[in-house]
């Protein structure tokens, strides 16, 4: 019997020390730090485009910041690179290692301004027939930003704060 509340006190410790199930800890939480949930999340999305054959990359809504150099897989052929809903504000050189694959690149609803920091990587993508730029801080555009561009098809740029186009922009 002494062993019995023994063992009934011990599981009122064990249940009164638990922590409720939504502040204990879980594999699938978030790690505090803000560069761990960024590699997390571009890890998870790599696994997934690996497994659909690295044609379409899908980091959208995933709150990057910064897309670091390297980050991105020169292996795979990719076709779509999609960065919608994010917080960037410019886009990494080695997405020119896609410039015989990709067709299209989304960086709507982001943080990009001056165009003049992607126009480098841009005028490498000559396979590139989308291009989606909609919902940024852009408020002009540089002379023959999209001139490399013979694939382009599709151009979006509303919602953007553009004071002027250049027509030899294009």
């Amino acid at each position: 019997m002494e062993d019995d509340d023994r063992k009934e006190v011990r599981a009122k410790k064990t249940r009164k020390n638990a922590k409720p199930k939504s502040q204990r800890e879980s594999s699938d939480e978030e790690p505090k730090d803000e560069k761990q949930k960024h590699k997390r999340r571009l890890a998870k999305a790599l696994v997934s485009c690996g497994a659909k054959g690295g044609k379409k990359l899908d980091l959208r809504q995933a709150e990057l910041i910064i897309l670091e150099e390297g980050s991105l897989p020169s292996s795979y052929p990719l076709t779509h690179l999609l960065l919608d809903e994010n917080k960037l504000s410019s886009l990494p050189a080695d997405v020119s290692n896609f410039k015989d694959t990709l067709h299209v690149l989304s960086l709507g609803h982001n943080c990009l301004a001056d165009l003049t920091t992607i126009q480098t990587t841009l005028s490498t993508l000559s396979t590139l027939t989308s291009l989606e730029l909609n919902k940024n801080n852009i408020t002009e555009i540089p002379k023959d930003c999209f001139k490399s561009l013979a694939a382009l098809l599709t151009l979006s740029l509303d919602d953007n704060s553009l004071k002027a186009f250049p027509i030899d922009s294009l």
